[in-house]
């Protein structure tokens, strides 16, 4: 009987930060999850790049290539899945800073601008978008993991927390 209560009551323990988590925000730091992943899939696509020149140099790639995968954990399944998630929203949100930058050109700016509020939405629903297809791939044991890893170890730059200005 012991046995089988020692293994419930450390599941339980370590499954209650979970329901004490706020909407999106990481109780830590008060950064919001848009803003962590923003970050989180940018440092995935650096790495990648990195790994993609070095292998142009002929030097190899696997110091670069692989260290997320390393870092947090993650299965063969789980690394390509994250690759391919940050691969696409990076494109996505590539697309819509260039839409940014050409309002910015015409002379549309500040937080007044109705244009560039929506694009700013955009930005954060897309990443917001990406979470969620990382949760449905990872599922919920494995993206509990990945999450802790990315609040442990993402640390956010620059001015403000928005993703805006990178």
């Amino acid at each position: 009987m012991r046995s089988r209560v020692v293994p419930a009551v450390l599941l339980i323990a370590l499954s209650f930060p979970a329901f004490c988590r706020t909407s999106g925000v990481n109780s830590v730091t008060g950064v919001p999850n848009d803003v962590l992943y923003h970050f989180f899939f940018n440092r995935v696509m650096w790495l990648q790049d990195q790994a993609d020149k070095m292998l142009a140099q002929g030097k190899g790639d696997g110091a670069f290539r692989d260290l997320i995968r390393q870092q947090a954990g993650l299965t063969s399944q789980q690394e390509s899945a994250l690759n391919a998630i940050a691969a696409d929203w990076r494109t996505n949100d590539a697309a819509i800073l260039r839409q940014i930058q050409a309002l910015a050109a015409t002379g549309a700016r500040g937080p007044t601008s109705p244009q560039l509020q929506a694009l700013h939405s955009q930005r954060q629903q897309l990443v917001l978008s990406h979470l969620s297809q990382l949760q449905t791939a990872f599922g919920a044991g494995s993206f509990y993991l990945l999450d802790l890893f990315v609040h442990r170890t993402v640390k956010v730059t620059g001015p403000g927390v928005t993703p805006a200005g990178n």
